[in-house]
């Protein structure tokens, strides 16, 4: 059975170091995705990103933290990346 995480993004979300930590993910690694999240939430509030745009930049980012996420998996499974 697969689990699933919940990661909240925006301007009220708390930081993914934080919420990243818990999973095993490095703190360099949380931190480069934070501050991913964090520019396009500013480009987004300062009307510079649309929406639309904004989503899909989002959702990219959730492609590569779901393969850090997935690399991790297989790290402490054992196997080699």
């Amino acid at each position: 059975m697969t689990q699933g995480i919940e990661i909240r993004m925006g301007a009220l979300a708390p930081s993914l170091v934080e919420q990243l930590a818990p999973h095993g993910v490095s703190h360099e690694a949380a931190e480069y995705f934070d501050q991913l999240s964090t520019a396009i939430t500013d480009l987004l509030l300062a009307g510079v990103l649309p929406d639309a745009q904004g989503k899909k930049c989002r959702e990219r980012l959730f492609k590569q933290i779901d393969k850090e996420l997935h690399r991790k998996k297989l790290q402490s499974a054992g196997a080699q990346p």
